[in-house]
């Protein structure tokens, strides 16, 4: 993973740890439209909530919901912008162990 996940790493500095541990034959899936997905879901379950709120069928006390919809929101603006995404490094080691 990548981009949005706080402390993760490029897909290229995981291929280098990757390549520096001795593995090779690389591939990297963009696996961005999956997070583009989950960034909208819960963009939407959170719209449910207000609206849910909004008629008054619960009570959430002082619960502030645009603390939660600032973050996802700013998720998607990364997203979609292509400064965040989610990608899934593979690779092969062809280094023999000893007998």
């Amino acid at each position: 993973m990548g981009g949005l996940v706080g402390g993760a790493g490029t897909p290229e500095a995981y291929v280098a740890t990757l390549t520096e541990a001795g593995f090779d034959a690389f591939t990297v899936e963009d696996r961005r439209e999956v997070l583009i997905d989950f960034v909208a879901d819960v963009r939407r379950k959170l719209l449910g909530a207000e609206s849910v709120i909004a008629l008054g069928k619960v009570n959430v006390g002082g619960l502030d919901l645009a603390e939660g919809k600032r973050p996802a929101r700013r998720a998607a603006e990364l997203v979609q912008r292509g400064a965040g995404g989610l990608s899934r490094p593979r690779a092969s080691c062809s280094v023999r162990l000893p007998s």
